[in-house]
């Protein structure tokens, strides 16, 4: 079981399809496409699941900030036809290319061409974002990898990085459950600041990613104890973007790590209550 992974219509280098095949190839029964801030490629991954027999969860990784603090939150069982959902994308698409016009102005300035035009041309399949920048920047030959550019560039800290307008947790975690889904907050040990998360929890909150590559076994006992505290869900995935992808210098590989069964049934649970025990 895996829940977390990306498609060529966000940062991933592999369509839903090949997404689909390579996870049959390992044996993985349960999928989630969690493709940053978009829902594009859902419907064309679940007709693979379909026809190679795997059970399928519509998903999204939306990204956001408060202050500067950084955070994705997962949202799982989405309606992906969401009308709702569809618009405050759109609004937030909006904020993400402020901050990629920003940014391709530093990489001017630090004299990289890469240009708005190019990264908008990039996006018409693809959600605008930083990432967009990481993979010009690695097909114009300014670094070997997405890796490389991210730390090199464009990260947090590094020369080219501009901070963008805020999309606070709240909003985020309405418009998720608003589309009939539930939030999670993924790899929270990333950000390295975890006091955010009963101000989370409070907010709508459901879940919590902690089977994640990058998150050590310390981390995971401080995050199960977090998660029975706040009787919040488990979740975990590979976080795969394919081959030459983000986190593929760290060797990341679809199903290398996944999410506890009883989790699943509780998010089905839910699911099936909605309306019912007050969730939607």
């Amino acid at each position: 079981m895996d829940l977390h992974m990306h498609s060529h219509y966000s940062d991933g280098t592999l369509s839903p399809r090949k997404l689909m095949e390579r996870a049959k190839e390992k044996g993985i029964d349960v999928v989630s496409l969690t493709d940053h801030d978009n829902v594009t490629g859902i419907q064309e991954m679940k007709q693979y699941a379909d026809i190679y027999g795997v059970e399928f969860i519509p998903g999204i990784e939306i990204s956001g900030n408060y202050g500067k603090q950084e955070f994705h939150i997962l949202g799982y069982y989405i309606d992906h036809q969401c009308e709702e959902l569809h618009e405050t994308l759109e609004t937030w698409g909006r904020i993400r290319s402020r901050q990629v016009e920003k940014m391709c102005r530093k990489l001017n300035d630090l004299g990289y061409g890469i240009y708005l035009h190019s990264i908008l041309e990039m996006a018409k399949i693809r959600t605008i974002g930083i990432h967009l920048l990481g993979l010009a920047l690695k097909e114009s030959g300014y670094a070997q990898s997405i890796d490389e550019a991210n730390k090199k560039l464009i990260s947090k800290q590094s020369p080219a990085y501009v901070e963008r307008e805020n999309i606070e947790p709240r909003e985020i975690i309405r418009v998720i459950r608003r589309s009939g889904g539930i939030p999670v907050l993924a790899h929270p040990c990333i950000s390295k600041n975890l006091s955010y998360i009963p101000e989370l929890v409070d907010q709508g909150l459901r879940g919590i990613e902690i089977y994640y590559p990058r998150h050590t076994e310390e981390d995971k006992t401080v995050l199960l104890q977090i998660a029975e505290k706040y009787k919040l869900l488990v979740t975990g995935g590979s976080d795969y973007h394919g081959p030459f992808g983000a986190h593929s210098e760290d060797g990341v590989e679809i199903g290398c790590v996944s999410t506890p069964k009883e989790s699943l049934e509780r998010m089905k649970d839910i699911i099936s209550g909605g309306k019912e025990n007050g969730y939607l």
